[in-house]
């Protein structure tokens, strides 16, 4: 349930908006959450929570650039732990995918900071494999092997990271294993610009 912040007598957002803002489809979402931030009448966590809901519809959209003011707006607040580092992770995301890694890092290692036992250990470790940080990468697919053994994504991009500091025998045992869990794993590397050279 949404509760207004705005001043008495001031006309709300219409329940319309505040609907379409929490779909799932981002086509839809979008509007709504604009239409309901750009009315004016809402404010504190109710204009937080729309600007949060709005970044993740960007960010499913595929609109990162996008994503981040809104993230950012939402991340201005303090709120619960798991909700702040899951929105960091998020925005770690989306600047990723928009070039930076610099920033992404930063979101990623803010959000392990706050949750260290879910945090973003793959995605950061990606980022340090694309920023050529191989024995950071390597930290990271170890942390998020731990919780997750048979995760390709962590184990070929270990197995990448492994190559590229001259570990030739580990590289091999993790891309094969990777491979033997999920068949096309490089392709998601490779798509990065990340793929095994010998």
């Amino acid at each position: 349930m949404f509760l207004s912040l705005a001043l008495p007598g001031a006309a709300r957002a219409s329940d319309a908006d505040f609907k379409a803002c929490r779909n799932s489809e981002p086509a839809i979402a979008i509007p709504g959450c604009t239409s309901a931030i750009e009315s004016g009448t809402e404010s504190g966590e109710v204009l937080i929570d729309l600007h949060s809901l709005r970044g993740l519809a960007y960010f499913h959209a595929g609109d990162y650039a996008k994503a981040i003011p809104d993230l950012t707006e939402a991340l201005r607040v303090k709120s619960d732990k798991a909700i702040a580092a899951a929105q960091l992770s998020i925005r770690g995301a989306a600047y990723y995918y928009t070039g930076d890694t610099t920033r992404a890092i930063a979101d990623y290692t803010a959000s392990i900071a706050l949750l260290p036992d879910g945090g973003p250990y793959n995605p950061r470790g990606l980022a340090y494999l694309k920023m050529k940080n191989y024995r950071a990468a390597i930290a990271d697919y170890d942390t998020a092997l731990k919780s997750a053994p048979d995760s390709a994504q962590a184990l070929y991009g270990r197995g990448l990271a492994n190559l590229a500091v001259g570990d030739t025998a580990a590289a091999d045992r993790d891309m094969s294993r990777a491979i033997t869990i999920e068949a096309n794993v490089a392709d998601a590397f490779i798509r990065e610009g990340l793929e095994a050279k010998p």
